[in-house]
């Protein structure tokens, strides 16, 4: 069957590195989620898709027929004989459409109490084999009510998974906003200030003497010019005077034109000898004018000095004003993630308590189904069948055990690392001892739950032949339990989140810019640490997407959860991961998965990287191969636009198809761990028939 390529890789500009961001918030989608968080939020899920459903009916049709067939030769059918069929048929209800266990739990529920009603009255029976087929039966109906309770805990698991991680989160905001608010207090620009004070003071001085010499200067070189005015004025009159004389001479008497022209003449003199005191006094005048010239130059650069002076002063006070706004807008912000910090813990606690309540149901339906199955006589001909049944409730309870436990140390890490917030939370007080009761609680539920791992194990005593998912159920219970013991609170503390620890700068006179940048640093850190840890949830939750994309992504992440969970199966059932079991379908759901998109190369991309504030609120990030990338301040987050090529649409498109492949994958990975599939070939076989009609629907939604 040939089905739609799901190379996410090869659409919607996925390829390059930074030219990749799309790709890589698309593939991001399918890949590796960090180990402790994967711990964390499939605590109660990994038992729900190793369940023993398929082994629950297995056994009870197994004891069902195995009675019937050992009456076979009464004449009469009995009471007994007509419970057990009944019983059978509801059995076989369960597994009508294709052999798969029907999904619905409603359907699963009634089902299961309906054989619980028909079988109550025989487990005592003393009618030849009918009690010990009944008595399994019965158990096996039991603890399948059981099962259904575990798919309630892993809903709420799921819900408590991701309150743990938003009070993580917002005990880091806390501190970063809290700790640059005090820095931003801090901040004290008075020695500049005094500086520029006694700069002023000393410019002021200066400029007094020098516009007392100017005016002194300019006094003098006025009086001079004034003078050589006046004398020249004088010349030239004389000058008139003498031109005067010399035109009435004409028509006189030789001696009276002589007299005439003689007193012309010494008019003339007088005009030359005023003329030569008026250059005089000019030249003097022009040695003033170069003094004043100076003093001018000299007036207006200490004007402008001055100028300057008093600007750096005004933007000093503006800084200064700008400290206090930032200090105050950031403690008040502070104070509203501190109440976040609060209510995601409370709503983690209100979780847990469904959580709890779940997995106390859980516990109990699969203790009464335990104690059923002991009760069975173990007869040679269905030792077997009641020593499978007991070792199969007491790993279900086991697992259980190991999801409360897992539960309990959620929460001692999520308050201890509240309760170790540097600077403190408000109510810093209380959760360091909340936090000491979730550890001491840690503590006992890790205890509880290695105590109900070693019963599992003896349990198998005397069973000739352990299925392989049997031991893999046991293997994964193992490592869930090692994994509990290394990040439980007491032996491995919750790191305590310092100021150092989120990357938060100090403010500094005139470094809004600088702090903007500083801020980027921290988130981009957190990123590659993100990517490290291949913490799918952490990641997303720095890049701006709007809510409706949010929520796609989400759904896809369940997605990527359920393909990588049958990998795992498929690995411990058929000793070959998905890709290599089932082919090239394996291959392109294992694409789906992610398990290779954080390998590496984002994590060295993240390591090399260039900060420019463009705008305020707004910081451009470049990589070593000049690809940028922006990031924008929303609220007291700064987060990622996601690439302006990145297929939204498409991946909306895909998300409306998510709940129904995952809950596909979800049946095909228990139909593995129960033996149902137990070959290569028939993996491939039901991939195709149970995949091909969505990824044929999911084909011709995507535009």
């Amino acid at each position: 069957m040939a089905l739609p390529s799901m190379g996410l890789a090869d659409r919607g500009g996925a390829r390059g590195s930074w030219g990749r961001w799309g790709g890589v918030v698309l593939v991001v989608v399918w890949s590796k989620k960090k180990k402790e968080r994967l711990n964390m939020h499939s605590s109660v899920r990994k038992p729900a898709r190793v369940n023993v459903r398929g082994i629950v009916l297995a056994l009870g049709l197994m004891m069902a027929s195995g009675g019937l067939v050992s009456l076979g030769g009464c004449d009469r059918t009995t009471e007994g004989q007509k419970a057990l069929k009944k019983a059978t048929e509801e059995m076989a209800v369960l597994t009508a459409n294709g052999g798969g266990v029907s999904s619905n739990p409603e359907f699963r529920k009634k089902r299961y109490e309906e054989i619980q009603r028909t079988l109550a009255s025989f487990r005592d029976s003393t009618e030849t084999g009918i009690a010990p087929a009944a008595g399994l039966m019965w158990a096996s109906a039991t603890a399948g009510l059981g099962e259904l309770e575990i798919e309630v805990a892993g809903q709420h698991d799921a819900k408590a998974s991701m309150s743990a991680a938003d009070a993580l989160r917002y005990v880091s905001m806390y501190v970063s906003e809290l700790s640059n608010a005090k820095a931003a207090g801090k901040v004290d620009v008075s020695k500049e200030q005094q500086a520029l004070s006694n700069q002023r003071a000393e410019k002021t001085a200066e400029l007094s003497k020098v516009s007392g010499e100017l005016t002194k200067n300019q006094g003098q070189l006025d009086r001079l010019n004034a003078e050589a005015k006046r004398v020249m004025d004088e010349a030239k009159a004389k000058r008139r005077t003498a031109l005067e004389l010399r035109g009435s001479a004409e028509g006189k008497s030789a001696t009276e034109g002589l007299e005439i022209v003689k007193k012309a003449a010494e008019v003339s003199r007088e005009a030359d000898a005023l003329e030569r005191k008026a250059g005089e006094i000019s030249a003097k005048a022009g040695e003033f004018q170069s003094t004043v010239t100076d003093l001018t130059r000299a007036k207006e650069s200490l004007e402008k000095t001055l100028k300057l002076i008093d600007d750096s002063g005004n933007a000093l006070k503006a800084v200064q004003a700008q400290a206090g706004e930032v200090s105050r807008e950031r403690s008040e912000s502070a104070s509203k993630i501190a109440s976040d910090v609060s209510k995601s813990i409370a709503e983690l606690n209100t979780t847990r308590q469904a959580l709890l309540a779940a997995l106390d149901g859980a516990a109990k339906k699969t203790g009464d189904a335990l104690a059923a199955a002991k009760k069975v006589p173990a007869t040679d001909s269905d030792a077997g069948s009641q020593k499978l049944a007991v070792a199969t409730y007491s790993i279900q309870l086991a697992e259980i055990a190991s999801a409360r436990a897992r539960d309990a140390a959620r929460l001692a890490r999520v308050l201890s690392s509240a309760a170790n917030a540097n600077p403190a939370l408000p109510d810093g007080a209380a959760l360091k001892d909340a936090a000491e009761k979730a550890d001491q609680e840690a503590l006992a539920a890790g205890a509880a739950a290695r105590e109900a791992f070693e019963n599992a194990k003896n349990s198998l005593d005397g069973i000739s032949k352990v299925s392989e998912s049997v031991k893999a159920r046991l293997e994964a219970l193992s490592l869930r339990l090692a994994a509990l013991a290394e990040n439980r609170a007491v032996a491995t503390p919750a790191p305590t989140v310092t100021a150092s620890s989120v990357g938060a700068s100090a403010a500094t006179v005139g470094a809004a810019e600088s702090g903007d940048i500083a801020e980027v640093k921290r988130v981009v850190a957190q990123m590659q640490e993100s990517a490290k840890a291949q913490d799918i949830g952490a990641f997303l939750s720095h890049i701006n997407f709007d809510e409706k994309t949010q929520k796609a992504m989400s759904t896809m992440v369940g997605v990527s959860n359920s393909i990588k969970a049958l990998d795992q199966v498929c690995s411990a059932k058929l000793n070959a991961g998905l890709e290599e079991a089932a082919g090239p379908l394996g291959g392109a759901l294992t694409k789906m998965s992610g398990v290779k998109s954080f390998e590496g190369e984002l994590v060295d991309e993240l390591s090399d990287m260039t900060f420019k504030s463009v705008l305020p609120g707004q910081v451009e990030v470049t990589n070593r191969k000049g690809e940028t990338q922006r990031f924008i301040k929303k609220g007291s987050q700064w987060l990622m636009n996601p690439p302006g090529d990145l297929p939204l649409g498409m991946i909306e498109q895909m998300s409306a198809f998510g709940t129904e492949l995952s809950g596909a994958v979800d049946e095909i990975a228990k139909d593995v761990t129960a033996g149902k599939i137990s070959t290569k070939e028939m993996l491939q076989q039901v991939l195709m028939t149970r995949l091909g009609p969505i990824f044929r629907k999911l084909g011709g939604g995507i535009k």
